[in-house]
C-alpha cells in the first residue's frame, strides 16, 4: 500500500510536528506535547497523526474537532486536511444516496462522505493504514478509560475541583489571547464564563446576537455584568444576511466548512464576521473563541420520557432516524440508516443503560461532531483560533460515568452548573416560561393544518432572522417539502453549490 500524506489547511492552527528515529508526529492543539505524551496518548491534542515506515494512524479528539479525510484507490491512499485535495476536478460526482442522507441529516453518516470512495475519520476513534499488509482498521476509544470515579462519587466538591483544573489550564493556555465568548442563557456557556471567572481572568469579551429584542440576550448581558464582563450585543437583520448571500464570502465559507460531509454553520456567523472586521490580522491571530461545545456528554438532548419507551432495536432505529435524519421527512434514505444502526448496535442487549450509552456514543460521533462542532469553522474562515473547555478529557469521563438516571436530561450536570453558578450570585430559572407553555399547548390542541402553518411562521420570524438568507424559490422548497427548519434548508442549498462546483469544473 502507497500512502499520500497531504496535509494544506493552516486557517486556526498551524501543523506542529515532531520527528524521532525515522517516525513522526503531525498534531494540531493550542499547547505544545512531548513526544512521549503522544505516544502515551496523555495529550489533549485535537488531532495525532502518527507516521511510521509501516504505519499511518490518525487518532481524532472526542468530539473530532478536526476532520480529516482520505481517499482509497486500489492501492493507494492518500490522507487530506482539505476534501477537494482528493477530488479529481473534471471527475468528481456526488453519491446518489449519500446526497439524500445529507440533505435529510445535514452530515454524512459514519465514514462516508457525499463522494464515492473518499472516507472521513470519526470522534474518538483511531483509523490505522498497514502499509505492509494494505489494510485499514479502525479502534473507538474508550471514553471510560484511566478515571477512577464511580457513578454516585461526582458531588459538588469534586465538580468544582475538577472546574478548577480546568480553569487552571485555560489560563496556563490561554490568558495571552483575547478570549471572545459567545454567551447565551444556557448551561454551558454559564459553565465556561464561570471557569473564566474562578481564575479572574481579565481579557474576556462576551457576547450575544440577533434581534434587539432578544430575551436570551438580555439574559445573557445580566451574566455577564454580574461576573464584571465585557458585553457586546450584535444585531441580526435580513439585510445583513442578503448580503452576505451575495458576497464571494458565502460560497467560500460553504466551501470551507462543509467539506463533502458536515453541516455548514451560520448561527454566529454574522457576529463573527463584525468582530473580525474590527480587527487587524495580528490581533485576529491572537483572538480565541470559547463556544459551549458539547455539554452533551452530561447527558444531552436525550429526552427520558422517550428513551424509557424504547424497548425494541427497531424503536431504537426510528428514534435515530427521527432526531437525525428528519430534515426533509424523506423516506429514500431511512433503509440504509436502518443498516447502519443495527450494525453498531450489534451485540447489546436493550436496556435502559445500553441504549443511553450507545444513544450518546452515537450523538458524539455523528451529530454532536459533523453538526454541532463543525461551527468551530466560522473561527477559522476569518483566522481566528477555537477552544473547547468542556473537551476536558477528566469532566467528559467523569459525566459519562454518571447514573444513566442522572445523565438523562442533563439532570445531575445542570445541577452542579447551577450550584457553580450560585457562588457567584448566578441563579437559574427551571421554570418554563409562559411562552414555552404556549407554545407547548398549541402544538397539542392545533388541528394539524393550523399547526403547521402557525410553526412555519415561526421559524421563518426566528431570533436570528436567518430566513433573509435564501432566495424565495429555496424558502418554497422548504415548505413544500415539510422542511424543518433552517438545517433543511442550508443542508439543500450546501447540496447544490457542491454540484454546480463540480458541474463547471467539467466544462
Amino acid at each position: 500500500m502507497e500512502i499520500e500524506l497531504n496535509l494544506a489547511n493552516k486557517k486556526g492552527f498551524e501543523w506542529k510536528t515532531l520527528t524521532n528515529d525515522g517516525q513522526k508526529f503531525f498534531y494540531k492543539s493550542i499547547a505544545n506535547y512531548t513526544w512521549t505524551e503522544l505516544e502515551n496518548e496523555t495529550s489533549e491534542a485535537f488531532v495525532v497523526i502518527k507516521v511510521t515506515p509501516n504505519k499511518v494512524c490518525i487518532k481524532s479528539d472526542v468530539f473530532r474537532t478536526i476532520p480529516i479525510f482520505y481517499k482509497i484507490d486500489n492501492n493507494k491512499v492518500i490522507i487530506s486536511d482539505v476534501i477537494d485535495n482528493l477530488l479529481e476536478k473534471d471527475e468528481s460526482e456526488i453519491d446518489s444516496n449519500m446526497r439524500n442522507i445529507y440533505i435529510n441529516a445535514g452530515f454524512s453518516p459514519r465514514y462516508s462522505t457525499l463522494f464515492e470512495n473518499v472516507f472521513q475519520t470519526r470522534a474518538s476513534e483511531t483509523v490505522t493504514f498497514d502499509i505492509r499488509n494494505a489494510t485499514v482498521s479502525h479502534l473507538a476509544d474508550n471514553i471510560n478509560y484511566n478515571v477512577d470515579i464511580r457513578a454516585n462519587d461526582l458531588d459538588f466538591l469534586l465538580f468544582k475541583n475538577i472546574s478548577q483544573s480546568i480553569s487552571d489550564k485555560m489560563y496556563r493556555d490561554l490568558n495571552d489571547y483575547t478570549i471572545y465568548l459567545p454567551l447565551s442563557d444556557g448551561y454551558d456557556s454559564l459553565f465556561i464564563a464561570c471557569l473564566l471567572k474562578m481564575n479572574s481572568f481579565e481579557n474576556v469579551k462576551c457576547f450575544s446576537y440577533g434581534k434587539s429584542s432578544s430575551e436570551v440576550a438580555k439574559k445573557s448581558k445580566n451574566i455577564a455584568d454580574k461576573l464584571g464582563f465585557e458585553w457586546e450585543f450584535y444585531n441580526y437583520e435580513r439585510e445583513d444576511w442578503k448580503k452576505l448571500r451575495n458576497s464571494d464570502i458565502f460560497s467560500d465559507y460553504l466551501n470551507y466548512a462543509g467539506q463533502g460531509t458536515n453541516f455548514v454553520h451560520f448561527q454566529d456567523f454574522l457576529a463573527v464576521m463584525k468582530i473580525s472586521e474590527k480587527l487587524s490580522l495580528k490581533e485576529r491571530m491572537n483572538s480565541i473563541f470559547l463556544p459551549g461545545h458539547t455539554g452533551t456528554i452530561g447527558g444531552g438532548n436525550l429526552d427520558s420520557k422517550k428513551i424509557e419507551n424504547i424497548i425494541t432495536s427497531n424503536e431504537l432505529t426510528d428514534f435515530i432516524i427521527k432526531k437525525d435524519f428528519n430534515l426533509q421527512n424523506n423516506e429514500i434514505c431511512k433503509e440504509y440508516v436502518r443498516d447502519i444502526v443495527k450494525d453498531e448496535f450489534k451485540d447489546k442487549t436493550i436496556s435502559l443503560d445500553n441504549i443511553t450509552d450507545f444513544l450518546q456514543i452515537w450523538d458524539i460521533k455523528e451529530r454532536q461532531s459533523k453538526v454541532i462542532i463543525n461551527s468551530l469553522r466560522i473561527y477559522e474562515f476569518f483566522e481566528m483560533k477555537w477552544y473547547l473547555p468542556l473537551q476536558d478529557k477528566f469532566l467528559v469521563r467523569s459525566l459519562y460515568n454518571l447514573e444513566t438516571s442522572d445523565k438523562l436530561n442533563k439532570k445531575r450536570y445542570k445541577e452542579l452548573i447551577s450550584q457553580l453558578a450560585n457562588e457567584f450570585e448566578i441563579f437559574i430559572s427551571t421554570k418554563e416560561s409562559e411562552k414555552s407553555k404556549f407554545k407547548s399547548l398549541l402544538k397539542k390542541k392545533l388541528l394539524r393544518p393550523y399547526q403547521y402553518v402557525y410553526f412555519k411562521l415561526e421559524i421563518i420570524n426566528h431570533q436570528f432572522e436567518w430566513f433573509g438568507l435564501f432566495k424565495s424559490r429555496e424558502i418554497l422548497y422548504y415548505l413544500f417539502k415539510n422542511g424543518r427548519g433552517f438545517p433543511a434548508i442550508i443542508s439543500k442549498v450546501y447540496v447544490d453549490f457542491l454540484e454546480s462546483k463540480y458541474e463547471k469544473n467539467k466544462k
